[in-house]
């Protein structure tokens, strides 16, 4: 008896423990999770929300390798594409570089059905191994893009050893520096002469001898006159090959000069250029002798129409340093994108310029009326009168 009592209010206990565990559960847990239920199908049956059901793309091969190729080529292959989502998706591609253009056909992709990526690279003046990506985006957010990855390894039809000139040289010296030009592609492609865009950057062709026999010398020269500042030009050496008749090489020469100029270029950073109005940037420079002696300066024509320059103090008379007003406006559509030009600035009276100042700006479009300037003038008015004593 006595065992069996106590088995018995073991086992009542444990029931009673067992169903009150229960209860708690039922009058707790369940009926939170029922409730959002019953109102998230209230609203979807109501017609205030619908159940997302996210496209997916998937595609057999996301990288493709053309291997060797040449210069001024044109590569194309085309990846397939396969929508296994349940809603059909309109799909954009998105390469990474200028050099890559691709076409998706057809652009809207059914469920279950596929599409053609059709991907043409140009080769251009590319050397060596290059990567390339193009991303495809499909009109619903939630669904994730594709990456797409290109190889290939360009064969150039000559070697440029440097490929870009730079150099430093004094004012008044003369500096240089010399480009090996070498045949890759082919017997009987030569270079037969070259080009320069600046008046102040030279350049001559020459018979390579020695270790570089059956090459070109490209000579670049800098003349006693150069001004001081940063002088940029591009090289366009020509060449009997059908494929790459002119060969482009960029060279940027630093001349070091009497003048200081602080600061040494002008950046106007970024520039917002609103639609209708005119925007209007200043900068001054100041610019000295370093050896402290007196002079004249004037100011030349700048290259660009938006840019101009003078003088704070006018009057020809010899000073130890000048303040030069630098004015950029902008307010076309055609002067928005990335400007740089050099105002010249000559010095005693010279014929050539003594400086060339760099100036640079980045000019963005932008809308007259700005939303959030707009807000931020509501929200400082409903300030004011907040704070305004009752």
């Amino acid at each position: 008896m006595h065992r069996r009592s106590l088995a018995g209010f073991a086992g009542h206990r444990g029931a009673r423990q067992h169903c009150g565990t229960q209860a708690a559960t039922l009058t707790r847990f369940p009926w939170r999770s029922v409730a959002t239920a019953l109102a998230m199908w209230a609203a979807v049956l109501g017609g205030r929300g619908s159940i997302s059901m996210a496209a997916q793309l998937q595609a057999p091969s996301l990288e493709h390798d053309f291997g060797l190729a040449r210069q001024q080529q044109n590569l194309r292959h085309a990846f397939t594409v396969f929508n296994v989502g349940r809603k059909k998706e309109d799909l954009r591609p998105s390469p990474s570089c200028s050099c890559v253009s691709a076409t998706i056909t057809p652009p809207a992709v059914a469920p279950g059905d596929g599409c053609s990526l059709e991907v043409s690279v140009q080769t251009g003046e590319l050397r060596g191994r290059q990567e390339v990506t193009l991303r495809i985006f499909a009109d619903d957010e939630t669904t994730e893009s594709l990456l797409f990855r290109v190889v290939f390894t360009v064969t150039p039809e000559f070697e440029v050893t440097p490929a870009e000139v730079r150099f430093s040289v004094k004012h008044a010296n003369t500096g240089n520096a010399v480009v090996v030009v070498r045949p890759v592609a082919g017997k009987g492609v030569r270079v037969t002469s070259v080009e320069s865009d600046s008046p102040f950057v030279q350049a001559a062709v020459s018979e390579a001898k020695g270790k570089h026999t059956g090459s070109r010398l490209v000579r670049v020269s800098v003349p006693p006159c150069a001004p001081q500042g940063r002088l940029t030009a591009v090289l366009r050496v020509k060449t009997t090959s059908a494929r790459v008749p002119v060969l482009r090489i960029p060279v940027a020469v630093s001349v070091n000069g009497p003048f200081a100029l602080s600061p040494n270029q002008v950046s106007f950073g970024m520039v917002y250029a609103p639609d209708g109005a005119v925007s209007t940037q200043t900068r001054q420079v100041t610019v000295r002798r370093k050896d402290g002696k007196a002079f004249m300066l004037s100011i030349g024509a700048c290259g660009h129409q938006g840019v101009s320059a003078r003088l704070a103090e006018s009057g020809k008379r010899s000073v130890h340093h000048v303040i030069i007003l630098l004015r950029l406006q902008v307010g076309t559509p055609r002067s928005t994108g990335f400007l740089e030009t050099a105002i010249p600035l000559y010095a005693d009276g010279t014929r050539e310029p003594a400086i060339l100042l760099p100036t640079l700006a980045y000019v963005r479009p932008r809308r007259s009326a700005d939303s959030s300037s707009c807000c931020g003038k509501t929200a400082g008015a409903e300030g004011s009168r907040r704070s305004e004593p009752r």
